[in-house]
């Protein structure tokens, strides 16, 4: 990753059931309070992050075993995702 990776990541977390789900992008940890505006600032990030983005994924409903929900949304939103990771787990 170059200097800007931290922001070619965004963290979801669905501890509290999918439609909760909470998620945040780069370091500072701000959250966006539903899926769909993690997908919107997914979009965003990727005018800086021409690589695609890597998803993390915090303990919860989401694992890399049931994320095609979520995979399917953003690719609706032409984000290219270049992997996820699901705590030591990680698919391209």
């Amino acid at each position: 990753y170059s200097a800007a990776g931290l922001e070619c990541r965004i963290y979801v977390s669905s501890f509290d059931g999918i439609n909760n789900t909470s998620c945040w992008t780069g370091g500072l940890q701000t959250p966006c309070a539903t899926i769909d505006l993690a997908i919107q600032g997914t979009a965003t990030l990727q005018y800086k992050c021409s690589s695609g983005i890597l998803i993390n994924l915090s303990p919860g409903t989401y694992t890399l075993d049931t994320t095609s929900l979520l995979e399917q949304q953003l690719l609706r939103n032409n984000v290219s995702i270049i992997g996820m990771r699901d705590g030591s787990r990680y698919k391209e």
